[in-house]
């Protein structure tokens, strides 16, 4: 760089462009507000973003970061406006698990989500319970670490797990 030229502000570069410093601050936070149109704002009930799964020839291949998830069925149960505090890892059941935690992110920004499934409990059938989102094996034993197998729970079938 000669002497001729001297380091800008970024202010006088965007106003060398012809663009005003408010202009771009308002497509900036236009382009973080994510529009409901075109992307695919549903969440699993393993916690991560429907389009962070991959279906190939009936096989569920889940990758939210550079973590994997071994999530076995897609199941949207929630739908958000924002999917990027859904990139978390299930710890176990409840406030535990990588859909709650999730929540916990979406409501620190100030967003929000709408069910998509009733809240039934997977294993009873419950109506009127509070269910919340389990890790559980195969065969059905809950446990503290993600199995891809991820049901919803009323309190009395999770104490039974």
């Amino acid at each position: 760089m000669s002497d001729d030229e001297k380091m800008m502000t970024p202010e006088e570069m965007l106003a060398s462009m012809g663009i005003s410093m408010e202009e771009a601050e308002e497509a900036d936070e236009n382009l973080r507000v994510r529009p409901a149109h075109g992307r695919d704002g549903r969440i699993c009930v393993c916690g991560h973003g429907v389009s962070r799964h991959t279906v190939t020839n009936g096989a569920v291949y889940c990758k939210p970061t550079r973590m994997e998830c071994p999530c076995k069925k897609v199941r949207a149960v929630i739908e958000v406006d924002d999917t990027r505090p859904f990139l978390r890892r299930t710890g176990g059941s409840g406030a535990m698990h990588a859909l709650s935690l999730g929540l916990v992110g979406l409501a620190q920004k100030g967003r929000n989500a709408r069910w998509l499934v009733d809240l039934v409990c997977d294993r009873c059938g419950a109506e009127d319970a509070n269910v919340v989102p389990a890790a559980v094996t195969s065969n059905g034993v809950g446990v503290s670490y993600p199995t891809g197998y991820d049901v919803l729970l009323c309190p009395g079938c999770r104490e039974a797990v």
